[in-house]
């Protein structure tokens, strides 16, 4: 018995819209003071995963590199998360030729997989199984 889930939505994926708004209007709170330092520090972390990976899962099916149109698994969140973990927390700080000084701070690294967690429980709920078919249906 397999499942068949609901087509995942890419860049129209409801979770996807609410981290680009997240992202907007803190900025726009944060431009008028309106914002506190947790937010200012860790907000982006943790909306980077379920913000990327639609993208990157969407570009991977218009290039014919992903088969299905499936949620995204745990190969497609672990991958990105892994990169941009290392990049930003491990490569880049040690780097001393940004005019911009980077720092490595393992609570980013913690809202990285906060973020990531969270979107997979997002994305199993809302794109639970419609039906069930049997092993040799499509």
């Amino acid at each position: 018995m397999r499942f068949r889930y609901l087509r995942f939505r890419y860049l129209s994926d409801p979770l996807f819209l609410a981290c680009f708004a997240i992202y907007w209007v803190h900025r726009w709170l944060a431009a008028h003071g309106l914002s506190c330092e947790l937010l200012r520090a860790h907000l982006n972390d943790l909306i980077c995963i379920p913000f990327w990976v639609p993208i990157i899962v969407w570009i991977t099916r218009r290039l014919s590199l992903r088969k299905h149109d499936a949620p995204p698994d745990a190969v497609e969140i672990g991958v990105p998360l892994v990169v941009i973990a290392a990049l930003f927390e491990v490569v880049l700080p040690a780097q001393h030729r940004w005019a911009i000084p980077t720092i490595a701070d393992p609570l980013d690294v913690l809202s990285y997989c906060a973020g990531a967690l969270g979107s997979v429980c997002v994305w199993r709920w809302y794109y639970w199984p419609a039906t069930e078919v049997a092993a040799g249906q499509t």
